[in-house]
């Protein structure tokens, strides 16, 4: 076996891995729900899944907006809590400031987690991964629900971004070019 044979056969399985962690957590996050009822989506507080039949779709509320899993609908996040839990189905939520932990949600029961020792929690995979792996950000929908008045807050992923945040509502800008 040739070194390129197998590092596309770690690959090949990587990506396997990863495509049936997320369809796992697509297939959980409507089990025993009812039909017509939004649950929370790991990868951000503006993505949520409609389930029919006990089958999710995946929908995102529009930009400055996120998921409200009480009223069902998306708010402005100053109203919003986005670590709270759908009353039914699976989810795994990002804690909102700590890339190492989630929560995960049972039929609307929150419970803290920790990833293992070099491991973040991944949005997109709804579970640990190799921290390497995952780009670690506040959610944007979130970064400034806890600020009232008008603030701006450097984006940790990249220095020539920031959010201006005002009233609870994150705009995220650029810095001019050259600018950091």
């Amino acid at each position: 076996m040739t070194a390129t044979t197998y590092k596309l056969g770690v690959l090949f399985i990587a990506i396997l891995c990863i495509a049936q962690s997320i369809d796992a957590q697509i297939a959980t996050a409507c089990a025993g729900v009812p039909d017509g009822i939004f649950v929370r989506n790991s990868e951000s507080c503006r993505a949520y899944y409609y389930c029919a039949n006990g089958t999710a779709f995946r929908n995102e509320c529009p930009e400055t907006y996120v998921f409200d899993t009480v009223r069902q609908l998306c708010d402005i996040p100053s109203r919003v809590d986005c670590s709270a839990c759908s009353f039914a189905g699976v989810q795994h939520i990002a804690h909102p400031l700590e890339c190492s932990q989630y929560y995960v949600c049972v039929a609307g029961v929150r419970t803290s987690r920790a990833c293992g020792p070099n491991l973040f929690f991944d949005r997109v995979l709804g579970d640990c991964n190799i921290a390497t792996n995952v780009k670690c950000v506040r959610d944007p929908a979130t970064v400034c629900a806890s600020y009232n008045g008008f603030v701006r807050i450097g984006d940790p992923s990249d220095c020539t971004k920031f959010f201006t945040c005002l009233n609870g509502i994150s705009y995220k800008q650029s810095c001019a070019a050259g600018l950091y």
